[in-house]
């Protein structure tokens, strides 16, 4: 599972949106799960079919999508587009990503509704019970969502 993110400049707007931060945030939001999943292709291809799980989020969604955390939201689309590629590639692992919610984390703050078990039920099912053939998708609540 890639689960990596950082999330600046929320209620920064897209004209004003510090090139760093946009460098940093795709970098470490979507650069870095891509290098994972290239890292660890040799031995995904020795298992049987093996999963790689992006955790991505609704502000990745260009359905969904407004003027919410910039670069945040860009750096989790080009996650789930990363997510689409691997999966064409990589045929015998499933490769999805998935918008685990609101969730009370650190990032997701007190106030957030879903616990951490529900945050993580979809990316467990991804990793235990989700068919194999379900791959290049992006899902919630262990529905495919658009985005």
């Amino acid at each position: 599972m890639n689960n990596a993110a950082i999330l600046e400049g929320e209620h920064t707007s897209i004209l004003q949106v510090d090139s760093e931060l946009m460098q940093q945030t795709l970098l470490t939001n979507t650069i870095g799960p891509l290098l994972v999943a290239q890292a660890f292709h040799p031995l995904l291809m020795k298992s049987k079919g093996g999963r790689i799980i992006n955790v991505s989020s609704g502000a990745g969604s260009l359905s969904e999508m407004g003027t919410y955390a910039p670069a945040y939201s860009i750096s989790k689309t080009a996650l789930n587009a990363v997510t689409v590629q691997l999966a064409a590639q990589l045929k015998n692992l499933a490769v999805n990503s998935v918008c685990p919610g609101w969730v009370r984390t650190d990032m997701g703050g007190p106030g957030a509704p879903l616990s951490l078990q529900q945050g993580a039920d979809t990316i467990v099912w991804l990793a235990t019970e989700a068919p194999k053939s379900l791959t290049g998708k992006f899902l919630r609540d262990r529905k495919i969502v658009t985005w």
